[in-house]
């Protein structure tokens, strides 16, 4: 029951690379590119214990992907955050 419990835990940067074997600095860079589900607070990263054990049980493939990657996707502004009732045509001069 306890390590059910554990692995919804939240952990520091620092305790994820002691537990993958990583240095800090290359741990953050793998969570920048989105390996690794975490959130970052002010200059911390916080991660829940199951996802860095998942990702320790199942690393990616090394070498370069056949296709774009999930996480390396980009999206525009407007697929984010639709037009928020922001009209998409320019504003025309009414007055004339």
């Amino acid at each position: 029951m306890q390590e059910a419990d554990q692995d919804h835990s939240l952990i520091t940067c620092g305790e994820a690379a002691e537990i993958l074997g990583y240095n800090e600095v290359y741990l953050r860079l793998l969570l920048r590119k989105g390996f690794i589900r975490a959130a970052q607070l002010g200059r911390e990263w916080i991660l829940f214990r199951a996802d860095v054990l998942e990702y320790k049980e199942n690393p990616p493939k090394r070498g370069r992907p056949r296709e774009k990657r999930e996480y390396a996707k980009q999206s525009s502004y407007w697929e984010m955050f639709g037009t928020v009732g922001i009209p998409l045509e320019p504003m025309r001069n009414t007055e004339e």
